[in-house]
């Protein structure tokens, strides 16, 4: 794996979403459990998960696979640890390209303050790479940078 702390800005960001859905099956937000707990007894804000789908995810309704929560997260092997998610996978297909580069101009630019925290692209149900905005980077995996990364250097050269 190889991990990039650059954030990629305007039409380098747009060449990366526009390999990244060449290249994947599908996409997933990953918003981590407790980042919308609200007090020390972890209680859940359902109306923060909310408003952070409504606001950021529903724009996407129409290309939704499934929405999970499950106990690790598609990072988890990077930190080590278990967390619970709420996971939200979508079909990457051009009309979804096109309502996600809507959203920001680059990497690390979501306006949600924390939320979501992964953006990660899949092929073939293995991981391209993840974007991971709270920790500012960005991870691609030695399957997929062998195809990904030439593709990316040649299109950012243009």
């Amino acid at each position: 794996m190889r991990c990039v702390n650059e954030d990629f800005f305007n039409e380098d960001y747009f060449t990366l979403l526009d390999v990244a859905f060449k290249l994947s099956d599908f996409f997933e937000f990953t918003i981590k459990e407790e980042s919308i707990k609200v007090n020390a007894d972890n209680v859940l804000n359902e109306n923060l998960l909310e408003e952070t789908y409504s606001i950021v995810l529903e724009p996407l309704d129409e290309f939704l696979i499934k929405r999970k929560v499950h106990r690790y997260g598609n990072i988890a092997h990077i930190y080590g640890s278990e967390r619970k998610s709420h996971v939200f996978r979508y079909k990457s297909i051009r009309r979804a390209k096109e309502v996600l580069k809507t959203f920001t101009n680059h990497a690390f630019g979501w306006e949600m303050g924390e939320l979501p925290e992964y953006l990660a692209f899949y092929s073939n149900d293995k991981p391209l790479f993840v974007i991971v905005e709270d920790e500012a980077e960005i991870w691609f995996y030695d399957e997929s940078e062998a195809e990904l990364i030439p593709t990316l250097i040649e299109r950012l050269s243009t």
